[in-house]
């Protein structure tokens, strides 16, 4: 039995959409683990007490996430009062707020 060649043409079709998803799936599978090694947090360490500088270095879209805020309550007493901590919001996350939108 012999294909007829609009059968052919279609399988030659078939098979070259098979190639194509194949390498589309490989390259995304090959790419997508150079993505994670960006750095978030910056030069910031993973845990403990950080400073005021080191928190303006963190990025703004993960400077605001509540575990950065109490680090960084951690690394400066002055911010554990409440007259530092509202000096603190009325000037650094006011300015910080206002470049990050």
């Amino acid at each position: 039995m012999t294909l007829k060649p609009q059968y052919l043409k279609l399988h030659d079709l078939m098979k070259m959409f098979r190639n194509f998803t194949l390498a589309f799936v490989l390259s995304g599978i090959l790419i997508a683990p150079g993505c994670q090694n960006a750095d978030p947090q910056g030069p910031v360490s993973e845990d403990g007490p950080i400073t005021l500088e080191e928190w303006r270095q963190l990025s703004p879209n993960i400077r605001f996430d509540i575990e950065f805020i109490e680090r960084l309550k951690e690394g400066e007493p002055e911010l554990k009062t409440k007259k530092g901590w509202k000096a603190f919001a009325e000037t650094e996350l006011k300015q910080s707020l206002g470049k990050s939108k």
